[in-house]
């Protein structure tokens, strides 16, 4: 009965007992809540295209190709053409969040 959850071990038990069951659980402690949904900014937008690249093996000019360029277009249809990020953008976001991390990582191992 070890490996059997709090929860569900409970249940069993008021079961077996005879007790009245008939209770639906809840998510509450299980499922935390989204403070809401992300603003669309320039910066938002390069930070996740920036992540794509880095973190997907992806090229860096992804950015520059229309079909990309279209995809992020028709996620917000308002978009102009220097709300989008360029190859130049990302690389310089990610360098600037690398050298950021590193003197992070740095503080930490010095502490």
């Amino acid at each position: 009965h070890w490996a059997i959850p709090r929860i569900i071990w409970k249940k069993m038990e008021e079961e077996r007992m005879g007790k009245d069951v008939g209770r639906q659980g809840t998510l509450d402690g299980f499922v935390e809540k989204q403070a809401g949904s992300v603003v669309y900014t320039r910066e938002n937008t390069l930070h996740a295209v920036t992540q794509f690249v880095a973190v997907d093996d992806q090229s860096l000019s992804i950015a520059n190709k229309t079909m990309f360029r279209n995809c992020l277009v028709a996620m917000r249809p308002k978009s102009r053409l220097h709300d989008l990020p360029t190859t130049h953008d990302i690389v310089n976001h990610l360098h600037n969040e690398f050298v950021r991390w590193l003197a992070q990582l740095k503080e930490d191992i010095d502490v």
